[in-house]
């Protein structure tokens, strides 16, 4: 699942680019990742692959985007050790452009697959009456090695709000987004797009933030779920369809099946590649290829991870463990942690959340006396950009937007890594422009 963040926006009528436009750098990088080494956090602003970490450069305004910022900017780094090398201040050096075009606002993130960067960015271009269009996004990809900088897909219906997501299926890239109540697939290798329903309110991939190249999966891989509203059409041909669907359609071709019917509106949570976790009339069901069952009552969530046989759901202020394993009984527990306003991730035993500005780690023991939660750091209100920018999570470091005044006296949000083995180790992942330094950075 994309992991964190929309924004609103408004859309205009966009023209019609042609798929893989003129490339940007004549001369790329010497060295490169391998194109089967793992991906590690795809979806956020923070991503890694092999030895090298990708990331933007803090937070810009979409109006200030150009195809040559600094400031939002994806960058890259080197690490040793899996660590950032830094100057005497705790500030990233040695990192190199990838491209100028502006990944670090509310609505961007990229994924990484073979040897391209695949970013959403707000549009470059205008509208038919000279209007511009940076409140809609484009999706781009880049080669890894910094060249062949080509537009895909832009938004193209007026839309309240942004929600996309991406998968690999077999090789072949795909990107999903819900433009308006629009269900638009791009199959992102080749540049084909379908749109796959109107009238949807939620869809779900299985994304994976841990890429793979040589990962085998389940048929649920290969779908996407979404719920949608079914046409007059539709109800007068089938007097037992409902008017709320609950759907699915294959990634290679976007033919939909309709699994469902309700007069309750459904919503799609989480899926993998075994199963769908949704919710209908209050209730929230596990599906798999044998069975469709209730698994918790009504709840209010925030988000839920699935993690092998577990779920974890966020509901307003608690966590919620659900054991999927056996296929008769569900057992559920809360976890003994405090307020848990964003459930970050799952690694092993341990969970991470977010309660207000601080990042705790829970550990899930078996043994309840050895259950436990930790502050790993945050707690200031004036030093975390919460607005603009929320927490992102890398294998097991998080990265958070932290707030920088500049010689100028503007404040701007740049990236903090935190090691979460050794939260005291502060990785600021920020390259300046003219003015952006802080006073107390030489």
């Amino acid at each position: 699942m994309k992991k964190f963040f929309s924004l609103l926006f408004t859309v205009a009528v966009v023209g019609v680019l042609a798929f893989f436009g003129a490339g940007c750098t004549p001369k790329g990088f010497d060295d490169n990742p391998k194109t089967d080494d793992i991906v590690i956090s795809n979806g956020g602003t923070v991503v890694q692959k092999g030895d090298y970490l990708y990331f933007a450069n803090g937070v810009a305004e979409v109006d200030s985007a150009t195809s040559d910022n600094i400031l939002g900017a994806i960058y890259r780094v080197k690490l040793n050790g899996g660590q950032v090398a830094l100057d005497e201040d705790g500030y990233v050096v040695g990192a190199e452009r990838v491209v100028g075009r502006v990944v670090g606002f509310p609505s961007g993130g990229m994924h990484i697959y073979g040897d391209y960067i695949y970013y959403v960015t707000p549009n470059l271009g205008v509208n038919y009456e000279g209007d511009e269009l940076n409140e809609q996004i484009e999706l781009r990809r880049i080669n890894i090695n910094g060249t062949d900088d080509k537009s895909i897909y832009q938004a193209s219906t007026t839309s309240t709000e942004v929600k996309w997501d991406m998968a690999a299926v077999n090789g072949t890239v795909y990107f999903v987004n819900l433009d308006s109540d629009e269900l638009v697939l791009v199959n992102a290798s080749n540049g084909d797009q379908k749109t796959i329903a109107h009238g949807v309110s939620t869809f779900v991939v299985d994304s994976r933030a841990d890429y793979r190249a040589q990962d085998t999966f389940g048929e649920n891989h290969n779908l996407i779920y979404y719920t949608r509203t079914a046409t007059e059409d539709e109800m007068k041909d089938d007097t037992t369809l409902l008017g709320n669907l609950l759907c699915s359609a294959k990634l290679s071709d976007g033919e939909e099946k309709i699994i469902d019917s309700s007069d309750s509106e459904y919503k799609v949570i989480e899926m993998d590649d075994v199963r769908l976790i949704y919710e209908n009339d209050g209730m929230i069901y596990e599906r798999t290829s044998s069975r469709n069952r209730p698994i918790l009552g009504f709840a209010t969530y925030n988000k839920a991870i699935l993690d092998n046989d577990q779920l974890y759901i966020n509901t307003s202020t608690d966590l919620l463990i659900i054991n999927l394993h056996n296929s008769t009984t569900v057992s559920s527990e809360y976890a003994d942690c405090d307020t848990v306003n964003t459930l970050l991730m799952v690694r092993g035993n341990d969970i991470y959340y977010v309660n207000n500005t601080s990042v705790y780690r829970y550990k899930n023991s078996a043994d309840r006396n050895q259950r436990s939660s930790t502050l790993l750091f945050g707690g200031d209100e004036d030093k975390f950009d919460m607005e603009k920018l929320y927490f992102d999570t890398t294998g097991f470091y998080v990265t958070a937007a932290e707030k920088i005044t500049g010689e100028d006296d503007t404040e701007r949000s740049f990236l903090a890594r935190y090691d979460i083995t050794n939260p005291s180790d502060i990785e600021h992942l920020a390259i300046f422009g003219e003015k952006m330094k802080p006073e107390e950075h030489n």
